[in-house]
């Protein structure tokens, strides 16, 4: 493989690894009962040393491991789950990105491209979080003030919202779901007024 190429890759785990969604996927799960189900485990950790060791002969390996990862998730979560509805995001991302490193890298079949306005992968940044415009600190601080004071069905709404569109703004502590609402891009700060 060639050194920029493993060098774009290594960012892309390193990036993934370093993204707080991505907590349930760096070492490997290891479960009585998901072993029972999951028969080819996978997780980000094994992914880098693979990739630092020389492992993969492509980068089509590099995102099938990435892919597995995803679909282990899949199998054996619940659908609609917050960590499924993560997964299906870091899933859509690396694909995203496995289309650009093709693209850049001269890789896989050749596509005629339509007028496409995309950076170069050198001056892409590869940051999994989704480009909507910042909160302010006055619809944070409204946020935080009405979530208290909705019912159960409004507060699955919202939590719903955040997994399938700001999935990095969720994180688990123990049994408790945490809202990093430092992380809320306006649009989601405003679904709380939908209710």
């Amino acid at each position: 493989m060639m050194a920029q190429l493993q060098q774009k890759l290594l960012e892309i785990i390193e990036n993934l690894i370093n993204n707080p969604i991505s907590l349930e996927f760096i070492d490997p799960y290891d479960d009585e009962d998901y072993n029972k189900v999951i028969l080819n485990k996978m997780d980000l950790t094994t992914i880098k040393k693979k990739l630092e060791s020389n492992k993969y002969i492509n980068h089509n390996e590099f995102f099938k491991d990435l892919d597995l990862v995803w679909k282990n998730c899949q199998t054996y979560n619940q659908k609609g789950s917050i960590i499924s509805k993560q997964s299906i995001y870091l899933e859509q991302q690396c694909k995203s990105l496995q289309k650009v490193i093709e693209d850049d890298f001269n890789l896989g079949k050749k596509k005629k491209r339509q007028n496409q306005e995309r950076l170069p992968i050198q001056q892409q940044s590869f940051d999994f979080r989704q480009k909507n415009k910042p909160s302010n600190e006055a619809s944070r601080l409204k946020f935080c003030h009405q979530i208290k004071n909705l019912e159960q069905e409004q507060l699955i709404k919202i939590v719903n919202y955040l997994a399938e569109f700001q999935p990095e703004c969720l994180s688990r502590e123990e049994d408790k779901l945490v809202i990093d609402v430092k992380k809320l891009d306006s649009k989601a700060c405003e679904q709380i007024n939908l209710l």
